[in-house]
């Protein structure tokens, strides 16, 4: 089976912007708040990670709230996702020249010579597109993502090459980063192999940002239980359909929790192995990603590893 890289660039408006930067919300009491719009300066500097040039090579701009998020009973959350976006009149293949390295930085709202988040542009080029995990500086618990998409100018692309850049940015995640985890040697986990009633059972974790476990092997055509927990501190989704599981069933599993939330669901599907992964804006790229390997008389088991997208 061969995973590829792979990402999608999500296209913002400017006036779905406007409306989120002043919106009001709900949280799950009822109670109204205000959308924080502070945000976090986003730039392309030379050098790297953790103390690039302190001087921005390219403005990506300053975050804005993403967008809200409604529960099944009707509820606002807010969004912790903020995101910036900007064309850069380079060609994507400059920022990756051997000897010239880059790097995304995200800096703090009140010191922008203070590094809060930043990944160096070394990932392959996929398809035009390249995504780059923002880990955390320091303790300001800010992480996150950022996608290059290699664009043609003008008519027929005539007009040259510009890269659309857009960072997506997560905050209020704690001072202990999760992206070490995924990035670790595979490590065994152990499974819940059965419930109170005798039955298969599975337990899964979505934390800020990935999966745990994120590699599942489970029996095939047999029902089994899984509770699915979002331990973190945002909303997390984890999905099952037909998107990058190209051959197989669709299983059309589309979980959706807020912070805390825990939901049970059932998996019976055919052999194969199918891809999941988080549905929340820059959360898939990030790390959230992760395969169920489905097999005839398959005893339940799970490990920790890293895992990159398949294509399809």
């Amino acid at each position: 089976m061969k995973w590829l890289l792979r990402s999608r660039l999500v296209v913002l408006s400017l006036a779905c912007l406007i409306a989120l930067a002043g919106g009001l919300l709900r949280d799950t009491s009822g109670a109204a708040q205000s959308v924080n719009p502070t945000g976090y300066p986003v730039t392309i500097n030379s050098g790297e990670c953790p103390a690039p040039d302190p001087t921005a090579a390219y403005e990506v701009g300053t975050t804005l709230p993403w967008g809200l998020t409604e529960t099944a009973d009707n509820q606002i959350i807010a969004g912790a996702v903020l995101t910036a976006r900007q064309v850069v009149n380079e060609p994507l293949d400059d920022f990756i020249q051997v000897g010239q390295p880059f790097t995304v930085v995200v800096a703090s709202p009140d010191d922008a010579s203070t590094v809060v988040a930043c990944g160096d542009i070394v990932n392959e080029i996929v398809d035009g597109q390249l995504a780059v995990k923002l880990a955390p500086v320091g303790d300001a618990g800010v992480a996150g993502v950022a996608l290059l998409d290699r664009d043609e100018q003008g008519f027929l692309g005539l007009g040259g090459e510009e890269v659309q850049v857009i960072a997506y940015v997560l905050t209020d995640l704690g001072s202990a980063p999760a992206a070490a985890t995924t990035d670790a040697a595979t490590t065994e986990a152990t499974a819940d192999a059965t419930t109170s009633d005798g039955s298969a059972a599975v337990t899964i974790d979505a934390e800020d940002i990935y999966f745990r476990p994120n590699v599942i092997t489970l029996p095939a055509d047999t029902p089994v239980t899984v509770t699915f927990t979002n331990q973190g501190q945002i909303v997390h989704n984890f999905s099952v359909t037909d998107r990058n599981n190209p051959g197989l069933e669709n299983l059309n599993i589309v979980v959706t929790l807020n912070p805390g939330e825990t939901r049970t669901f059932t998996i019976n599907a055919p052999a194969g192995d199918y891809y999941f992964f988080c549905d929340q804006p820059g959360h898939e790229a990030a790390g959230m990603r992760g395969y169920l390997q489905i097999a005839d008389g398959a005893e339940i088991s799970t490990e920790e590893a890293t895992v990159t997208p398949r294509a399809g």
